[in-house]
């Protein structure tokens, strides 16, 4: 998780060239890696609540990221593995690390941070059991 290194070192100086150089490398990675793949949960759930609530995409994603790790985490162990390794933690501290990082960054941690109306939850679930 190259982005998790660049974060951390943006926090620390933000105008560093390396750390925006290893935070460009990350997003890169990232878009790779989403362009090989299929559509998962997280991106799933993420689609769902931004297209029915009218909700920003990159927040909603980070939102939702520590919650679906830690919802996936069983299943993917040895993701799990690779991404303790890069946050510099253990396997069943992962979608805890993300938050702390997600917190430290000053990026939202709550659906209803971006406008989602408590309310709405029941209607978003209605809408991904008929997708």
């Amino acid at each position: 998780m190259q982005w998790a290194a660049a974060l951390r070192g943006l926090l620390a100086e933000p105008q560093s060239d390396a750390a925006r150089e290893q935070g460009l490398y990350g997003a890169w990675l990232c878009g790779s890696v989403l362009g090989a793949a299929s559509m998962g949960l997280h991106h799933k759930l993420c689609h769902t609540l931004g297209g029915s609530c009218n909700l920003p995409h990159a927040e909603t994603h980070t939102v939702m990221l520590p919650h679906t790790l830690a919802y996936n985490a069983a299943c993917a162990p040895a993701a799990m593995s690779h991404a303790a390794r890069a946050l510099g933690t253990v396997e069943n501290r992962v979608p805890q690390a993300i938050y702390d990082l997600m917190r430290a960054a000053g990026a939202p941690l709550a659906l209803k941070e971006l406008g989602m109306p408590a309310e709405s939850l029941d209607r978003v679930a209605d809408l991904d059991r008929m997708a």
